[in-house]
C-alpha cells in the first residue's frame, strides 16, 4: 500500500511498540528489570465483556465448564502469583454480570486448581450424542468395578471409562467441501486385470445365485454366452444378463 493513499477510505493504522513488552493475542509478554521474562494477560481497549450469558441455552455441562476453563487461563498465563489474584477477582466479577451463580464460580476456582486427570489410559467410549445416553453412561459406571475385578492385570480397567460424544453430520459437513472431486466417480473393482467370464460381484447379496464360469448357458434356448459380468436366477426360470458384451457361441 502506497503511504498516504488509504486516507480517502476512512482507513486508520496503527502501531505499538516498546523496548519491554510485546502481545501476542491474550498473553502479554514482559521483559523485567533483571533481564527475564514474565507473562500476563492481554486486553485490547475495545475488550468488552462478551462471556456467555448464563440463562443461555447451552447445555448445562457447557455453562459449567466455561469458568473453569477460563480460572485455568489466567493461572497458565498469569506467572506473577501477585497480580494472579487480582485477575481472577476480575474473571469472577465479569461472570456474575452474567447471571453466574457465585456458588458455581468458587467451585470452579477450586476445580481449576485440581491437577487434571490423566486420561491417556482411559478406554474411550466414543458415540453420538442422544438425551437418553446419559442412562447408558450410568449403567456403564454401575458395572465398571466387574471389569477391573475380572481383569486385575489390565491398568485399563482400574479407571473409568472416557465418554466421548462424536460430533453429528450437519448442514456445513453437506454444502462445504474442500475438494468437489471429479464430475464422474470410478471405482476399481479388481486388484489385477479383470477376467472375462462370469464370478460373484464382490459384496452382492445374489452371489449364490451367480452362474460361475467362462461361459453361460441360456435356461429356455440353451444359447452359450461369454464374458457376462453377472448372471442372476429369477424365480421363473428366467436369466436376468447384465449389461456388458456379449458373444454368441
Amino acid at each position: 500500500m502506497v503511504p498516504g493513499e488509504h486516507r480517502g477510505y476512512g482507513i486508520e493504522f496503527t502501531i505499538n511498540t516498546s523496548p519491554d513488552k510485546i502481545n501476542f493475542l491474550d498473553t502479554l509478554v514482559i521483559k523485567n528489570t533483571d533481564g527475564l521474562l514474565s507473562t500476563d494477560l492481554y486486553f485490547k481497549s475495545t475488550d468488552r465483556n462478551s462471556l456467555l450469558h448464563f440463562d443461555s441455552l447451552h447445555p448445562p455441562s457447557t455453562k459449567r465448564s466455561i469458568p473453569r476453563a477460563q480460572y485455568q487461563r489466567v493461572q497458565r498465563i498469569v506467572s506473577n502469583t501477585e497480580t494472579r489474584e487480582p485477575h481472577i477477582e476480575g474473571m469472577t466479577r465479569k461472570f456474575q454480570a452474567r447471571g453466574y451463580p457465585l456458588a458455581l464460580l468458587e467451585n470452579s476456582q477450586t476445580t481449576s486448581n485440581t491437577p487434571r486427570r490423566d486420561n491417556t489410559r482411559r478406554i474411550p467410549f466414543v458415540h453420538g450424542f442422544h438425551p437418553s445416553v446419559y442412562v447408558l453412561h450410568r449403567a456403564i459406571r454401575k458395572h465398571w468395578p466387574l471389569l477391573s475385578t475380572a481383569y486385575p492385570n489390565i491398568p485399563e480397567f482400574k479407571q473409568p471409562f472416557l465418554p466421548c460424544f462424536k460430533r453429528a453430520p450437519n448442514l456445513r459437513d453437506t454444502l462445504v467441501k474442500a475438494d468437489i472431486g471429479p464430475s464422474t466417480v470410478t471405482r476399481q473393482l479388481f486388484l489385477n486385470a479383470p477376467r472375462r467370464g462370469t464370478f460373484p460381484f464382490l459384496h452382492c447379496a445374489q452371489c449364490n445365485n451367480v452362474l460361475k464360469g467362462d461361459t453361460i448357458t441360456h435356461p429356455r434356448s440353451g444359447a452359450i454366452f461369454s464374458f457376462i459380468w453377472f448372471s442372476l436366477i429369477l424365480l421363473a426360470s428366467l436369466a436376468f444378463i447384465g449389461t456388458s458384451e456379449l458373444s454368441e457361441l
